[in-house]
């Protein structure tokens, strides 16, 4: 929160900063997503504002140095900034954290290049004249720095440092390969047809959702326009001042709105292509379901303009400063009830309905844990993020042959466990007949943990 007011207060000034931070604290997604583990959206979030602060302190123009102090007055940090050369180091230096932040985001989530691609691209384009290119060196060093780790963990687990754990994702990063080679082939630059062909298939490949834009927008209406609707309409205001502003001191802001224009185009068709239903009532739109931490850079973004035209409005309704400061408190207010009450209680998936429908979970959860030794590893299809980290976890079943033979590796090392849902006697009976046997293993029941799952242990036969 404080690194999105300072970013924000470099383009829009500290009023906008202060108001748009204020509305990013009592945002439901932002509190929802933070109070939730394993999702890592708001971290990806988090470090990604703070490399575009230094990035944005990178590209800032600076004023005349003042003359006018006595040398004698001027403390050690005043004496640093005035040595030759300083402007360069520092920028260097903001350049490097830029490159660690971006890159640590891109990190935590690697889909999201996608977008933050084409974001940085229109920044520095916006900014070339005032970018070194040592800087844009140092940026992509610590940038390429931050990702070594990842790299090097994905070719382990997935045998290529570009590839991750989502399939399509990896298909799409081959196809691109293929498409990139062929497009830039002399050949088929000749070749028309087979052009068109091929960047179809790139963006079959980028959009591996679909390409659905009237899907998009009945999904951006659900998950911003009726959802955060007190956050998108003054958005869309802000943007129509920033748009028809003119003056020198506005080319940030133009730069920004391009900024943020950009990721809202690719992320709004990326995801709102695809029908997610993380909410098992699948006719309830509400928090819990991915759009809404999928779009968190959208809504994020679009904080800066909403509070630039909530201002901008109570500056011109009336010019009393009394009442201007009234009105804006009011607004503030009221849009902070809105958002809590959103969070908290006024969702189907609030905060309240979560920590209440959470407790049945925390009873299974020490039932297993207490029920399995501390070195076990357990084999469930729909329950990781309630035993990981404290078990072992393999997501799988029974289905592949070779998961089994796998689970035979591990039976001879550790325990193991499996918790599902509860196997008929007949289905237990053909599991132990068939492929268990097969691969030297038995099931036996533990004990029923809920209503409709229960524990088992598997063991080699003996």
């Amino acid at each position: 929160i404080i690194y999105f007011y300072l970013l924000v207060r470099i383009v829009f000034g500290k009023e906008v900063a202060l108001f748009s931070a204020i509305m990013l604290a009592v945002f439901p997604p932002y509190i929802y997503y933070s109070s939730r583990s394993m999702f890592h959206n708001v971290p990806f979030t988090v470090f990604l504002v703070i490399g575009l602060y230094y990035l944005a302190l990178v590209a800032r123009k600076e004023g005349p140095q003042g003359k006018s102090e006595a040398s004698a007055s001027l403390t050690l940090i005043e004496k640093f900034k005035q040595l030759p050369g300083r402007s360069f180091w520092v920028k260097s230096l903001y350049a490097a954290l830029a490159g660690l932040a971006i890159g640590t985001s891109a990190a935590i989530r690697t889909s999201e290049l996608l977008w933050m691609a084409p974001m940085l691209v229109v920044l520095w384009t916006l900014n070339i004249r005032r970018v070194n290119p040592a800087n844009l060196i140092v940026f992509f060093s610590f940038f390429i720095l931050s990702l070594l780790p990842v790299m090097y963990w994905n070719q382990i687990l997935y045998g290529s440092p570009l590839s991750g754990g989502y399939p399509e994702m990896n298909r799409s990063i081959a196809t691109l390969g293929e498409a990139s080679a062929a497009i830039v082939n002399t050949q088929l630059i000749k070749n028309t047809d087979l052009f068109t062909q091929t960047v179809e298939m790139a963006k079959n490949a980028i959009f591996h959702f679909g390409f659905k834009p009237d899907q998009s927008y009945t999904i951006l209406y659900h998950y911003f326009i009726r959802m955060f609707w007190w956050i998108f309409w003054p958005a869309v205001l802000g943007i129509s001042l920033v748009a028809t502003a003119k003056g020198r001191e506005n080319r940030s802001r133009y730069a920004y709105m391009a900024a943020f224009l950009v990721p809202l185009a690719i992320l709004v068709v990326y995801y709102g292509s695809w029908e997610f239903y993380d909410n098992p009532n699948k006719s309830e739109r509400t928090i819990g379901n991915s759009y809404t931490r999928y779009w968190l850079p959208i809504y994020l973004g679009a904080m800066p303009f909403a509070s630039l035209f909530i201002l901008s409005f109570t500056n011109f309704v009336n010019k009393s400063r009394f009442f201007i400061l009234i009105t804006r408190f009011s607004i503030l207010s009221a849009i902070c009830i809105i958002s809590v009450y959103y969070v908290v209680i006024g969702s189907e998936e609030g905060l309240v309905q979560t920590a209440y429908k959470s407790m049945p979970a925390r009873q299974e959860y020490k039932q297993v844990i207490g029920m399995t030794e501390y070195n076990s590893v357990l084999i469930t299809r729909y329950h990781d993020k309630l035993f990981f980290p404290d078990r072992k976890i393999v997501v799988g079943d029974f289905s592949d042959m070779n998961m089994v033979r796998e689970y035979a590796k591990l039976g001879a090392l550790t325990p193991v466990y499996y918790y599902n849902f509860s196997l008929p006697e007949k289905d237990l009976d053909y599991l132990n007949n068939g492929r268990l046997r097969e691969a030297g293993l038995s099931l036996s029941e533990v004990s029923l943990i809920t209503e409709d799952f229960t524990l088992y242990k598997l063991e080699p036969l003996r």
